[in-house]
């Protein structure tokens, strides 16, 4: 790998490792982070990118930046269906009403509305709820934030984290479809 990083025509990396090849690069401010020597700039990258996280992957589920017609035709492109909030979209569509979910979570669950909405619960049962509300109720994050009594991260936290814990616990897996087929009847 790192010969095809040293090498990559595209890649300003060459230019910081090697010598500059074109004029209009300006080098100086980052290797004057490294006193202008080359092979520490080079040491400090490809350490870096050994020993550490792929980026890409910490970024997933985060924002795109660019503008919404490049978005737009990238999503067209790719075939995807944006998973943005779209809460006019999912208003029109939706069919439970956030009663339901709620019910129907806690009677699957066997706890109560006092359990789900505590400040401190731990259990799956509370994002389930949230992720559900969002996707069968319509509600957008905020309106959840208000049924719920917590703040904004907190909900888009645990539907992220759920997304996670459904994909790696089969058994809990089992339990949201469950939710989902009673909602569905």
């Amino acid at each position: 790998m790192r010969g095809y990083l040293r090498n990559y025509q595209w890649s300003s990396y060459p230019d910081y490792i090697y010598s500059c090849r074109h004029s209009f690069m300006a080098l100086d401010e980052v290797l004057g982070y490294f006193k202008g020597d080359r092979l520490s700039y080079r040491d400090f990258v490809e350490e870096g990118i050994l020993h550490s996280e792929n980026p890409l992957e910490k970024g997933k589920g985060h924002d795109i930046i660019a503008d919404a017609a490049f978005i737009k035709d990238m999503l067209k492109q790719a075939r995807v269906t944006p998973q943005r909030e779209l809460p006019a979209a999912r208003r029109a569509i939706a069919q439970v009403e956030p009663e339901r979910v709620l019910l129907t979570v806690m009677k699957r669950f066997q706890t109560n509305r006092e359990e789900i909405l505590k400040n401190r619960y731990r259990g799956p049962a509370r994002s389930i709820a949230m992720e559900l509300l969002y996707c069968y109720a319509g509600m957008n994050q905020r309106q959840i934030v208000e049924l719920m009594g917590i703040d904004y991260s907190t909900v888009s936290v645990a539907r992220k984290r759920l997304r996670y814990m459904l994909a790696a616990n089969d058994k809990l897996k089992k339990r949201f479809h469950a939710v989902e087929d009673a909602l569905s009847q």
